[in-house]
């Protein structure tokens, strides 16, 4: 079941609760990075876009690293977006089943699933897949949301 794009978070509700709030069984979140909008910037922080999912980058809270003048993107993404960098690396996390991860480290639902870009690891700037870790990785998802 494919459902509209756009923010599904309501005050007082829960990450937990986005499948029910879809009508689905379970929900894979395949967004993209920052280009495709599943991270976008709120001030001078990132965040995932439609969840409020929490961003890793090698496996810790992302930092944004700064100068006198504030926070400096450049330090996280470089001068390229054709080299890699620190920040392209930046996603939400995910277990061996593609569920999402909280900030704690540990799945935020049973049924919350995480698939594409949007993968704490994956660097589109340097990876060569194209397609490939988003058709692979989603396949995987969808399959271990259908297992339930």
């Amino acid at each position: 079941m494919a459902v509209p794009c756009g923010p599904i978070r309501s005050s007082g509700s829960s990450v937990a609760s986005a499948a029910t709030r879809t009508g689905a069984d379970a929900v894979v979140v395949a967004t993209g990075k920052l280009i495709g909008g599943g991270i976008t910037a709120v001030g001078a922080e990132l965040a995932e876009s439609l969840l409020g999912l929490p961003l890793f980058q090698d496996r810790s809270p992302p930092a944004m690293a700064g100068s006198i003048h504030g926070p400096d993107p450049v330090q996280r993404f470089g001068a390229s977006p054709f080299r890699a960098a620190p920040g392209f690396r930046m996603g939400v996390g995910y277990d061996a089943a593609f569920r999402a991860l909280g900030a704690g480290g540990h799945p935020v639902s049973s049924r919350v699933f995480v698939a594409g870009a949007l993968l704490e690891g994956f660097d589109p700037s340097c990876d060569g897949t194209g397609l490939g870790c988003a058709a692979t990785t989603g396949y995987v998802a969808g399959v271990s949301a259908a297992s339930g």
